[in-house]
């Protein structure tokens, strides 16, 4: 089983819930509680955002600002920030309101992908 993990940004920082694997297999971690700011089942489903990570290793959340930057062999290459998103069954990337295809994820892709936030702590980030 691989491990599943959620964040939600609750009173300015990120906490981390899910099944985590602990060296002896997998362990469900719940939310540590906060009298910060009280969460129904209803908010917190809304609010978490999911891990994806790469076959390279690299992991993204929902919600994370990507700097995207193509390797393709011209004058004038591509280089935004993008949102991570989940949307139609798969991680994509939203370049202003534009969903880009899931394939950016994929390490052999003429893309690099790097963190450059998030869209609570950077949102002067967004495009």
């Amino acid at each position: 089983m691989k491990e599943l993990k959620f964040r939600v940004f609750v009173g300015g920082q990120f906490y981390y819930w899910g099944f985590f694997d602990n060296g002896n297999g997998m362990q469900f971690q719940g939310l540590p509680s906060s009298n910060v700011e009280p969460l129904s089942f209803k908010e917190l489903q809304e609010r978490s955002q999911q891990l994806v990570r790469l076959n390279n290793g690299i992991e993204f959340y929902e919600g994370d600002l990507v700097h995207l930057l193509s390797n393709y062999d011209t004058d004038d290459p591509i280089d935004c920030i993008a949102k991570v998103v989940f949307a139609d069954g798969a991680f994509r990337l939203d370049f202003h309101n534009m969903l880009l295809g899931s394939s950016l994820f994929d390490p052999d892709s003429n893309w690099s992908l790097t963190h450059a936030g998030n869209i609570h702590e950077n949102a002067d980030l967004l495009p």
